[in-house]
């Protein structure tokens, strides 16, 4: 997976917004956020596109939980 981080892209800016902006620790491609651009090419409305799909996936993540004999289920 690819990943740029410039500011003076479209692609940077929504990378800002999302807090995406270090390689060891990003949630997408260079490919999924000009994807998001491509639906929607204004950075502020593609950067919302990718915090639903980062809440989505988050929630549907934390549906159930075990740690050291503790249980959630959310």
């Amino acid at each position: 997976m690819a990943f740029t981080y410039d500011l003076s892209t479209n692609a940077g800016k929504v990378r800002l917004m999302v807090a995406d902006t270090v390689q060891e620790y990003q949630q997408f491609s260079d490919e999924e956020i000009a994807a998001f651009l491509s639906m929607e090419p204004r950075p502020r409305r593609a950067a919302a596109m990718a915090l639903e799909a980062i809440a989505v996936n988050e929630s549907l993540i934390q549906k159930r939980i075990v740690a050291l004999h503790i249980e959630t289920d959310g």
